[in-house]
């Protein structure tokens, strides 16, 4: 189990990153989702919901340095 850890995710707003932060919180993971999806914090409230860990969204795109500092 992994109750009690953090799992950050790139690219976790759609196919192999949001199957992997699913993965992650049926294992009680909390997650942390990054992704230039505007709504990816839609997607991790759902998450949140579903599985009933902690999860928040932001949207950056991680090739930009500056974009992932202001998030």
């Amino acid at each position: 189990m992994l109750t009690g850890s953090t799992a950050i995710i790139t690219g976790g707003g759609r196919g192999l990153g949001h199957a992997i932060a699913v993965d992650l919180a049926a294992h009680g993971a909390n997650i942390g989702l990054i992704d230039v999806l505007p709504d990816v914090a839609e997607t991790a409230r759902t998450l949140a919901a579903e599985q009933g860990v902690t999860a928040h969204g932001v949207n950056a795109d991680v090739r930009d340095a500056a974009a992932v500092e202001r998030a």
